[in-house]
Order: structure tokens, then sequence, then C-alpha cells
């Protein structure tokens, strides 16, 4: 039986996931330089160890609206194959480990419908929707080169 690690956050009042071996790193907000014209779920690029980084806000990508600003944002540096971004979460709640077998289908949306939502699994009572890091990065077309 085939198990992974899930780095799960919190974006609003709603709980997701995307798995740990994407995630290089997590880092407090960085000193952001704005782009202008950019897509609205850019909130810009900064500096991070010789490269320049894009920040994508998640909750406009996934349009979530509620607001909820703790103080407590995170940004998980991604790199689920050949390309590096910022994942901007309202906070970093810890990893848990699944049998890929106990993942559900999620339940059909616009984030599940744009290749956003790869599966659903319950923890302590609570539904996380895991997410795809490769269709994050081809959806925002954020591609290399």
């Amino acid at each position: 039986m085939e198990t992974r690690d899930y780095l799960h956050f919190a974006l609003a009042e709603e709980i997701y996931a995307i798995e740990a071996k994407d995630v290089d790193e997590i880092i407090q907000s960085p000193n952001m330089t704005m782009v202008p014209t950019a897509p609205e779920y850019i909130e810009g690029v900064f500096h991070y160890r010789g490269a320049i980084l894009p920040s994508v806000d998640l909750k406009k990508v996934l349009n979530i609206t509620h607001e909820s600003d703790s103080g407590k944002s995170r940004y998980l540096i991604i790199r689920p194959k050949d390309i590096t971004i910022a994942l901007k979460v309202d906070k970093v709640l810890g990893v848990f480990t699944m049998n890929t077998s106990d993942l559900e289908a999620p339940v059909p949306t616009p984030s599940v419908e744009a290749g956003f939502v790869r599966a659903q699994a319950r923890l302590n009572e609570r539904i996380v929707l895991i997410l795809d890091g490769n269709n994050l990065i081809e959806g925002t077309k954020l591609k290399k080169g």
C-alpha cells in the first residue's frame, strides 16, 4: 500500500494540502516587488536563493473571496517540476501521511474542473482538498521559458 506525505494549510476557513515532496521550504513574507500588468493572482516577485520567484496568491487562483489576515501568512516554495514558485497561504498546519487508496475523488467545482484539485481526503473530521502543484503552475501560465 503506497503512502504519501502532504503539507496541509488553511486558506480562509478551508483546509488544503499539497504533496510534501513538492515543497522546498516555508518562508515568512518576503520583500515583494510589484509587477505592472501582471495577472491579479500574482502578488509580485522576490529574490530567493539567487533566483527571482513569482508569488501567487492561492486564494485568488481558487476564487476564495473570504479574507482572513491573521498575520500568520506564509509562502510555500514549491517545485513540482522544473519551475519554482511561491504560494501564499493563510496558515501552515503541518504534515500528514495518507494511503493513496484512502484519497477520494473531489466534488466537482470550478477548481476541480481546472485541474487544481487532484483529490480529497478526510483528516480529523475535516475534508482536505489535495492540490496538484503541476496543474497550478500550468493553470496560472507560469511555465518555464
